[in-house]
């Protein structure tokens, strides 16, 4: 699987820490951050922005983390008592199943294709088709991931074959590319809870970068400002307004279990009451936060697809799931989730349907997180 990384992660004591933060979505683990000098760091495979998509608890079975809850990638964390082994993808864009089909001749050998591409662990992915190149009169677009070359897979292939493949043809050449489908603009998010007064700390960080314009956007024409103007519009009003209320969520569950161990082992009436309405408060300021969290993000989502009204693609809210503890063990039946909003997801519509303001014909996928890598270099092929 191309930008797949498996590290062998292990412990010398069961108790050594993994020093893994992460963030768990409705359908992705992401890596946050990987703490120096943790037993995660030493296998120097895993890096921030990866998704993780399976870990194998010592010899035991592989356990795919796709879809899973924040407690059930916890329990499984916690059992690593030993080793295990984690699979984890680079950032990946998921590509339509149609494959884009180009056929040019070149009337001489050194005859200019125009093709500006960059090579990633994501693959091959054009970066700009010039106007005076032979490709000019093809179907391909900045964005796309190139498939093969005359029927040579570019699955795994590093810069410098991909430019030999290109410079050994001197005649009829075809390209097979894929179109970008989606696309999630989000921040992870991450709580560190210490003990005594010191109130709960969060960490909200994009993953994904301000100075590369989505390949989906790109394909579309979105312009290079109006995905500026998402990013920041994520990052000052959508960002904030959740790590407070992810602070408070968690000061409102410190101060709960404070609470209830003190009515348990504790026979002070005052004491008891005094908590009880210091927790009332904190519910009440903890929902009027969450409210705002709701109208920052419907205000983001909004001027979202308000700017993308004219490109064929529209955007949906992605959500951060945490666990709540039950309030009843014979009143309530299964889970629920507290859900904070953490970025957004670009979707081009599947064929047959249409946005308010489109009628593109363009299948849906859904994909995982892009997060933040560094910039591949460009090669531009004459």
């Amino acid at each position: 699987m191309m930008g797949t990384t498996r590290a062998r992660v292990v412990k010398q004591y069961p108790e050594d820490k993994l020093g893994l933060v992460y963030t768990v979505t409705s359908r992705h683990m992401i890596i946050n951050e990987i703490k120096e000098g943790s037993v995660m760091a030493e296998s120097k495979c895993l890096r921030p922005g990866q998704e993780i998509i399976s870990i194998t608890v010592g010899y035991g079975q592989r356990i795919p983390v796709e879809g899973l809850d924040r407690e059930s990638v916890k329990h499984i964390l916690r059992s690593i008592v030993s080793f295990a082994i984690i699979e984890a993808r680079d950032p990946i864009t998921t590509y339509s199943q149609y494959s884009i089909s180009a056929n040019v001749t070149k009337p001489v050998p050194n005859s200019k294709l125009g093709i500006v591409y960059s090579v990633t662990s994501r693959g091959v992915v054009i970066e700009n088709i010039k106007n005076d190149g032979l490709l000019a009169s093809t179907d391909l677009r900045p964005g796309y991931e190139i498939e093969s070359i005359n029927d040579t897979d570019m699955l795994g292939l590093d810069q410098e074959e991909v430019t030999a493949i290109f410079r050994s043809i001197t005649s009829e050449i075809n390209i097979k590319a894929k179109i970008p489908i989606a696309f999630h603009a989000i921040f992870g998010i991450s709580t560190k809870v210490v003990g005594g007064d010191t109130p709960p700390r969060a960490t909200c960080k994009m993953l994904c970068q301000r100075s590369v314009v989505p390949s989906i956007l790109k394909v579309a024409g979105v312009p290079e400002a109006s995905w500026k103007i998402i990013y920041d519009a994520i990052s000052n009003e959508m960002i904030p307004t959740t790590k407070r209320a992810v602070e408070l969520d968690a000061t409102f569950k410190k101060e709960m279990d404070t609470f209830i161990s003190k009515q348990m082992y504790v026979a002070s009436d005052y004491r008891e009451s005094h908590r009880e309405k210091r927790a009332y408060q904190m519910l009440h300021q903890s929902s009027v936060c969450n409210n705002t969290v709701t109208i920052a993000a419907t205000n983001v989502l909004a001027e979202t697809n308000f700017l993308l009204n004219s490109y064929g693609i529209y955007a949906k809210l992605e959500v951060h799931r945490e666990d709540l503890p039950k309030f009843s063990n014979k009143k309530q039946d299964g889970k629920i989730y507290s859900s904070y909003p953490c970025g957004i997801r670009f979707i081009r519509p599947e064929s047959g349907q249409h946005t308010l303001s489109s009628s593109a014909h363009v299948p849906l996928a859904t994909v995982s997180a892009v997060p933040v890598v560094p910039s591949a270099p460009c090669y531009e092929m004459d």
